[in-house]
């Protein structure tokens, strides 16, 4: 009796989502370049990649040091969860896959005519920065950069089992979290703080009005999500991530029947935010 179909919504989510890949396309060629020149060993191809800010604190020398340091140097595959534009700035956010496995890396760049530039390679498994990031990376006139760190540390450690089990609590947890402020925002019947909580990309694509009809229903019959607070989900499939998005997919044993979920993030800012959401009970 809750099932819902929310194709045009989920449609609006896949427009906005497609939309910011398609802006954002060119950063990622030129950071996937990047990487394939220095798996080749064409390193003044690389260096050539990077702004101007960059080379002024970073020698050839230091970044290659940095990559080799890092496993930078064997690169696969790259994918990217989270990019962002704004003017002649830009970061994407993801991993990518070398011959040692899959390594996190916050891309920052600087656009100089029709081109995206590497401003700092940022690797958080390690805790290092290439380059410190200036307050202004769009300002390359005349400014110099702060201080690097050349020395990067080495890749960590594989993570024991207990890292694994953190991992599906997190993802427990983030069904608890997405789950609760659905539902307290269908019973308060606005939807405006459960849009808050989501991707910005899913906030600029759908207003609260818009999320208002898509739940429209779920409001109108006054369904109350907040009974599987104490219950924990039932993950139908193990969590994925795949280009960048995680799916998690499972349900709640209710009764008579089911609350089925299929939710979908992308990182944002260090944290995963909502960007699909499927909910119906059978």
């Amino acid at each position: 009796m809750w099932k819902k179909v929310l194709g045009g919504f989920i449609l609006l989510i896949v427009l906005a989502v497609g939309l910011a890949f398609y802006l954002t396309a060119g950063m990622t060629k030129t950071a996937e370049t990047f990487f394939k020149e220095v798996a080749a060993k064409q390193y003044d191809q690389a260096y050539a990649l990077t702004s101007a800010d960059f080379k002024k604190a970073v020698s050839k020398e230091q970044m290659i040091a940095f990559l080799k340091q890092n496993g930078l140097d064997s690169f696969q595959s790259a994918s990217w969860g989270n990019r962002s534009a704004e003017g002649n700035r830009g970061e994407i956010e993801g991993s990518i896959v070398t011959s040692a496995g899959a390594i996190p890396l916050t891309i920052k760049m600087v656009k100089a005519g029709d081109s995206w530039q590497i401003y700092s390679i940022d690797k958080p498994a390690a805790g290092t920065q290439i380059e410190k990031e200036v307050k202004n990376p769009g300002d390359t006139a005349g400014r110099p950069a702060e201080a690097t760190q050349a020395s990067a540390q080495p890749a960590s450690p594989k993570p024991a089992e207990s890292a694994v089990q953190d991992t599906d609590a997190a993802y427990t947890k983030l069904v608890k979290e997405t789950l609760h402020t659905f539902a307290l925002s269908i019973n308060q019947k606005n939807m405006e703080g459960f849009r808050q909580s989501v991707s910005k990309a899913l906030q600029d694509a759908v207003s609260t009005e818009k999320f208002n009809n898509a739940f429209k229903v779920f409001i109108e019959k006054n369904v109350d999500f907040t009974i599987v607070d104490p219950m924990q989900p039932v993950f139908d499939s193990k969590p994925v991530i795949n280009d960048g998005i995680l799916t998690l997919k499972g349900h709640y044993d209710t009764t008579p029947n089911k609350l089925y979920f299929n939710l979908s993030y992308m990182q944002e800012n260090g944290a995963w935010k909502l960007t699909n959401i499927d909910v119906n009970v059978k």
